[in-house]
């Protein structure tokens, strides 16, 4: 297992003239777990996706800290996932195929087989 730390330095976000995050300050040691509250609108999914590198921030920068060595933005995909109502999955692809592509992508904890995965998630009947 590894300890991730975030460090969020005055994240600020724009969509065109509407700014829905402003100088957002953020520290969030390794092994804890945070929660986001607010009205819709107010953010919460956009820091998220800024967060995980999915969405660049107007201003500011998100440190990713691995065991006190700072992770390249290139290499944040390996500790980093995020996951949401809205994000799809390929549909063409059969739950095996999207496993492997996945594991590939990510790497699967001890090098776990696709089969172990199916079988933790009790999917196996729905492989294919």
């Amino acid at each position: 297992m590894f300890l991730l730390y975030l460090k969020l330095n005055n994240i600020s976000k724009r969509f065109q003239y509407q700014w829905v995050l402003n100088d957002v300050n953020l520290t969030i040691p390794s092994g804890n777990m945070i929660g986001l509250k607010g009205e819709n609108g107010s953010g919460k999914s956009t820091l998220l996706k800024i967060i995980s590198g999915i969405l660049p921030a107007t201003k500011g920068h998100v440190n990713y800290l691995l065991e006190e060595k700072e992770i390249s933005s290139s290499l944040l995909y390996k500790y980093i996932s995020i996951s949401g109502p809205y994000m799809s999955v390929i549909e063409d692809f059969e739950l095996e195929t999207l496993i492997r592509f996945h594991q590939k992508v990510k790497g699967y904890k001890e090098n776990i087989s696709v089969e172990e995965v199916l079988d933790i998630m009790d999917l196996k009947s729905h492989a294919h």
